[in-house]
């Protein structure tokens, strides 16, 4: 039998197949019934479809905002290493003008 591993991965990538039906006409829910599997594997394979296209659509929304906090926080970086540089140019400038007329 598969690991709960191999059933979370493929949950995750089309959780609809736990809906679908084999040549037999049984899902795969219908097999937790007739194979030994581990507690985690029949979790998974219990519960609804519909539960693991929320989980999986709410997983993707905490990730993307966890990107826009990380690109917000990047730009600001960036703004501020940009600040940084102006000083710097401005510092090198000053510098050679004052050497120049020394």
């Amino acid at each position: 039998c598969a690991s709960h591993l191999t059933i979370q991965a493929l949950i995750r990538t089309y959780p609809q197949a736990l809906d679908q039906k084999d040549k037999y006409g049984k899902t795969p829910r219908y097999w937790v019934k007739k194979k030994k599997m581990d507690n985690r594997s029949e979790w998974f394979l219990k519960k609804p479809t519909l539960y693991w296209t929320n989980y999986l659509l709410m997983e993707a929304r905490r990730t993307n905002e966890e990107t826009r906090v990380k690109m917000i926080a990047l730009g600001e970086e960036v703004s501020t290493l940009k600040n940084k540089v102006k000083e710097l140019e401005t510092f090198i400038y000053s510098a050679v003008e004052y050497m120049d007329n020394r």
